[in-house]
């Protein structure tokens, strides 16, 4: 049962994947693909026993960061079409940029490839975690939640300057 489980949720976030990539019809529907792929990530961490990244997957990436994406994609004006459409150079361009970099990554990984050490009994439970985040590295919490909502006040200004002109 969890292999066909594993089976459908790797075929769930391929195509959410492929969603975020490939040309739609509307960028709306590309976040949404982001969010459908986040969420099947999510599942396939949650058959891995890693609940706690499960549980973070679907906080940050999809409560967070789709929801913003897709404000984003809202205010914006659909008129003007995206930035790369009448620029077929740049995106060709750019698609060899990105082959290029996968696999120089696929190479490193291959290099980096050796035994990996045993973690210590009990560190990577969530608790373990939770009193890590909450007793060592308040301050680093913080500042990471402050700097978010930082960004999340320069966007909303930038987006009521942009649309007052």
């Amino acid at each position: 049962m969890a292999a066909l489980l594993f089976w459908v949720l790797a075929a769930v976030a391929v195509a959410g994947a492929l969603g975020v990539v490939l040309p739609l019809r509307r960028s709306v529907h590309a976040a949404l693909s982001l969010g459908i792929f986040a969420l099947a990530l999510s599942g396939l961490f949650l058959l891995l026993g890693a609940e706690l990244l499960g549980a973070l997957q679907v906080l940050v990436n999809v409560g967070a960061v789709v929801s913003i994406l897709a404000l984003a994609i809202l205010l914006l004006d659909p008129r003007r079409g995206p930035p790369g459409a009448r620029q077929p150079l740049l995106r060709a361009v750019g698609a060899v940029l990105v082959a290029g970099f996968a696999l120089q990554g696929i190479g490193l990984l291959s290099l980096l490839r050796g035994p990996w050490g045993e973690a210590a009994v009990g560190s990577g439970s969530t608790r373990a975690l939770a009193l890590l985040l909450a007793s060592e590295h308040v301050l680093a919490l913080q500042v990471a939640g402050l700097l978010l909502l930082a960004a999340i006040l320069a966007g909303s200004v930038l987006v009521r300057r942009s649309s007052a002109s």
